[in-house]
Formats: structure tokens, C-alpha cells, sequence
């Protein structure tokens, strides 16, 4: 009878790896030397493969005598794979058995975009780091993070980055000329 395994989330575009360790009727480790291991990947709702995975071709036998692999699927097969629910399941071929060794469910979802700060956050960024600036320290302290920057230059860089990411220009020299030659 298979086990059913805990819910698995991975990122669609990232390599899948998953540790298994796979057991006789009896609950101890089956001995993996002659066997045939395949794992299939399966849509939640049209039940089709969509991934396969088998002994040298993205399953590893870790150690056979106690029944150890590791499934490993690729970065470039996941990212082929819609968001969405799937099943797995790991079967294993000893001469004329086969035994279905754990089954369960898989969610692939995609990596969603970090926010990025808003107008007000980036104008207490930027006027934390004014205030160090004036004050000759390099350790600038924000809302959840602190930054040490290594040189009074890289303090100014920081500065004029964030000016241009709100569209303020930063301080001009003016030069004034006299008509009067002075």
C-alpha cells in the first residue's frame, strides 16, 4: 500500500529535489539493487504525465542496500510546467512485482515579484541617508535593514541613485557672472 507524502511546493523554473527513502510491506528499507524506479509527475486535473523521472535520468540511488534515492527535475523541465496542482508517485519494478511506493500532491507556483518601495518609503531612504551624509557616518539604519556603506562616495552614489529613481534632481552649483568684470 503506498504512502501518502506531505504536500510539496516548489517554484516553477527552479530544480526540483525531493529525498525519498522506500520500504518493504514490512516497513524496512527494500533493497534497491535490481530494481527499476520510475516517478511520474501527473496534471491534478487531466491526470496526464507531464514529467517522468527514472534510475540515471533524475533519480539518484543514494544508497540502494536501504532503499535512499533522491528525485531531482530539472530547471529547464520545470519551468515548462504551468502554475498549478499535480500528483506524484514513485513506483518500483522488482522482477515481476511492482509496488507503488508513496503518491501525493505537488503545488508549482510562481515566484511572485518582491514589491517594490513606494514614494514615501524611498523618501525616508533617502533622507536617512542624507542625514548620515551630514553627520559623517557610513552605517545608515532604514525601516527593517541596516546598511553600511564603505565610503563616503558610495553614501553620495546611493544618494543620487535614489534621487533618480523619484525624479529629483540633486543639488547644482550655480555660477553667477557679472557683467561688471568683478
Amino acid at each position: 500500500m503506498a504512502l501518502t507524502h506531505r504536500t510539496f511546493e516548489f517554484f516553477v523554473g527552479d530544480t526540483w529535489t525531493m529525498n525519498a527513502s522506500l520500504h518493504d510491506r514490512d516497513g524496512k528499507p527494500l533493497d534497491l539493487t535490481d530494481a527499476t524506479v520510475i516517478w511520474r509527475l501527473r496534471d491534478d486535473i487531466a491526470n496526464a504525465v507531464v514529467a517522468t523521472a527514472t534510475i540515471d535520468d533524475g533519480i539518484g540511488i543514494v544508497d540502494a542496500v536501504n532503499g535512499a534515492i533522491v528525485i531531482t527535475l530539472a530547471s529547464s523541465a520545470t519551468s515548462l510546467l504551468p502554475p498549478g496542482n499535480y500528483l506524484d508517485e514513485i513506483r518500483v519494478i522488482i522482477g515481476d512485482v511492482t509496488d507503488t511506493q508513496a503518491i501525493g500532491p505537488i503545488v508549482a507556483k510562481v515566484v511572485t515579484a518582491v514589491p517594490s518601495p513606494t514614494g514615501p518609503d524611498l523618501l525616508a531612504e533617502l533622507e536617512a541617508l542624507k542625514g548620515a551624509r551630514r553627520s559623517g557616518v557610513l552605517k545608515v539604519r532604514f525601516a527593517d535593514r541596516e546598511v553600511e556603506y564603505r565610503s563616503d562616495r558610495e553614501l553620495q552614489q546611493q544618494i543620487a541613485a535614489l534621487q533618480g529613481q523619484l525624479g529629483i534632481q540633486g543639488p547644482r552649483l550655480a555660477v553667477v557672472r557679472s557683467s561688471k568684470g568683478y
